[in-house]
């Protein structure tokens, strides 16, 4: 059984969520801070809370009236064959609806079909395929269940009055291994063949309300199996004993199922321990122990402590690290339970190391029968888990709102990713992305704004484009296509802002004629330096000076300044595309080329220059002690920055 459909109205910062669809396995829930994502997963426990939604859209004046009640509209897909098992587990009576009908607030009986109601019920029972259960969820106190319809009506819906008496009749189902229902009599003589000799109107029923329901209580059985593991420290480290095998939603009896498994099921309690290992390979082993009186506690044996079979060395898992409990809970539950759960999970990268979350991502990849809700920040745990569904949580202000990403989307937005030599980790939560032509730019330009034009970044990326050679010649305009598929739709990825390249050896016209052919929705996306190219910044001789001497540590005499000023000046015409561009040789001279030759002559080619290495730390000196020689450029990039 798993939650197929989900709509959150009135709640939080929902004031409607949208249909969300699910699935069985991964799905990823991301976001911004304080977007949506804990009040979504609060949610998803079906256990509403009255918080309704506060904003000038609820609330227009000081006067205004407000609607309490947080709601959710809820699907469940039920396999038959777990229906079947999950009718055993509901304790007596078991009963359907009688038919029937009111007439003049009198009951009137329809015995003549009550026993092909029951034939009917057979029939679905043994029936394959799936039933859905449409729910519908109120905060309010003792009335929460509004509304369930059943895709079949012989198990019954409700809707309206929950006060309302229903007409039930019991049943009860065979004992001879196979699932069927029979009619319970009041008084009933049976033959040698088991047949009761009595009037259908003799059958044992009852007045009761919904709750009666076997939809209603096969949801409660659901409900009831929902985990939720939060990013905090759990208090489950000890118990008191009382024989259950089950763990409970909260996973307060950790250490009782524990203390239970070597015995229930040694070759499932050996698997849990190999799993714990690999999250943790400094724990080889987790038992549970017998205190003092009914209370029984876990304990984690290192492998020091295996290795000496020193039960001294033993530790509490309350002494232990915040994530460990986290983690043997939702083990235990994949691996014990024999029917689909329910596991939400809030940010597990918050209570564990980087690498043993995405441990315990493939880990849950490998029991894809369960449902996991799953909220991170984490590209590496979105890439790692490959998600079923990914469910975009977006504030606007004023509201919440989710958009489903399905997993062909993201697939798609990998391999793009890819196509420009990007990982999800570089750009994942970013508000916008301004794309320059190298990783020289893509370290140095942060630094300009931060350092000489004190503008913070918040929030936007710079990124070099590493297929630099798909900028030109008939491939040229194969980046922007590329960007504009990742930009389509609801996706993982913010808003550009611009592509910033170098303008090379390229006349004004050529210039012109390329930001003219790159549109977005008619805007221009692209840019190129005010320069040749970015190197062309940094022709600074106290700056040259300065990190030559400090790479070439042979030299005997340090370079002066002198040296490197007389030696740009007399530059050779080979830096240049045309001999008109001399005369004004810092926009238009090959800078790259010309520190190449400068650095490997002055220091008598010990000295290799370098990118982005050399044009960073040429940056760093300049920044910090001579940043006027970089203030054009900086506020070129502000512009570009504030109007893109």
């Amino acid at each position: 059984m798993f939650l197929k459909k989900f709509e959150l109205l009135n709640y939080k910062s929902y004031i409607n969520s949208t249909l969300l669809d699910f699935s069985p396995g991964i799905n990823i829930i991301i976001g911004q801070n304080n977007s949506g994502k804990t009040a979504l997963l609060e949610a998803l426990a079906l256990r509403l809370i009255s918080n309704p939604h506060r904003s000038i859209k609820t609330l227009p004046s000081r006067f205004s009236k407000i609607e309490e009640q947080s709601k959710a509209e809820i699907t469940l897909t039920i396999d038959k064959f777990e229906f079947r098992k999950l009718l055993e587990q509901i304790p007596p009576p078991l009963c359907v609806l009688e038919p029937g009908y009111l007439d003049d607030g009198e009951w009137i009986r329809e015995p003549e079909i009550v026993e092909s109601s029951i034939y009917d019920f057979n029939n679905l029972l043994n029936e394959e395929g799936c039933i859905e259960l449409e729910i519908s969820l109120s905060s309010e106190l003792n009335k929460e269940v509004q509304r369930i319809f059943a895709s079949s009506s012989i198990l019954d819906s409700f809707s309206g009055n929950q006060d309302h008496q229903y007409y039930y009749i019991q049943i009860s189902q065979s004992k001879d291994g196979t699932i069927a229902a029979d009619l319970v009599y009041n008084d009933a003589d049976y033959d040698e063949m088991g047949y009761a000799h009595c009037e259908t109107e003799s059958y044992k029923g009852f007045r009761s309300n919904y709750k009666q329901l076997i939809s209603y209580k096969i949801f409660e059985l659901f409900r009831n199996k929902i985990y939720r593991f939060y990013a905090e420290r759990l208090n489950i480290s000890s118990c008191f004993y009382s024989g259950s095998y089950a763990l409970k939603p909260d996973a307060s009896n950790l250490a009782e199922v524990l203390y239970l498994l070597p015995t229930k099921n040694p070759s499932q309690s050996s698997k849990l321990n190999k799993l714990v290992s690999i999250i943790f390979p400094n724990i080889e082993y987790v038992s549970s122990v017998q205190k003092e009186g009914s209370i029984v506690e876990v304990v984690i044996w290192t492998v020091e402590a295996c290795r000496e079979g020193r039960e001294d060395l033993t530790l509490p898992l309350s002494a232990c690290g915040t994530g460990l409990s986290q983690v043997i809970a939702i083990l235990y539950i994949v691996i014990t339970s024999v029917f689909p759960r329910t596991i939400i999970i809030d940010e597990p990268q918050s209570f564990l190391h980087p690498g043993a979350a995405k441990k315990l991502i493939e880990i849950l990849k490998e029991f894809p029968q369960h449902q996991y809700f799953i909220a991170t920040h984490s590209p590496m745990l979105i890439t790692a888990a490959y998600p079923s569904r990914i469910i975009k949580i977006v504030h606007d202000g004023c509201e919440s709102e989710a958009f489903v990403i399905q997993p062909d989307k993201l697939e798609a937005q990998l391999e793009i990713l890819d196509e420009v030599g990007v990982s999800l980790s570089d750009v994942f939560g970013a508000d916008n992305i301004l794309w320059v032509e190298e990783p020289t730019e893509e370290k140095c330009f942060p630094l300009i704004l931060e350092k000489v034009a004190k503008k913070p970044l918040r929030g936007t990326k710079i990124i070099g484009v590493q297929s630099t050679g798909q900028l030109e010649g008939k491939n040229a305009k194969l980046i922007f296509e590329i960007y504009d598929r990742l930009s389509g739709g609801i996706y993982l990825l913010p808003p550009m802002i611009r592509f910033i390249l170098d303008r090379e050896g390229k006349d004004q016209a050529e210039l012109n004629r390329r930001r003219d052919v790159y549109l977005k929705d008619g805007r221009k996306v692209l840019e190129f330096l005010p320069r040749r190219m970015y190197e062309n910044y940094l022709l600074l001789p106290e700056a040259i000076t300065h990190v030559i001497n400090k790479d070439d540590t042979s030299r005997e005499i340090p370079l002066n300044q002198v040296e490197v000023s007389q030696w740009i000046e007399k530059y050779d015409k080979k830096y240049f595309s045309n001999l008109e561009q001399v005369t004004q040789w810092i926009e238009h001279i090959h800078a790259a080329k010309l520190l190449e030759d400068l650095f490997s002559e002055l220091s008598e080619t010990r000295v290799e220059f370098k990118k982005p290495h050399h044009p960073y730390e040429l940056t760093k000196w300049i920044v910090e002690n001579q940043p006027k020689f970089l203030s054009d450029l900086a506020q070129f990039l502000v512009n570009i920055i504030e109007n893109g």
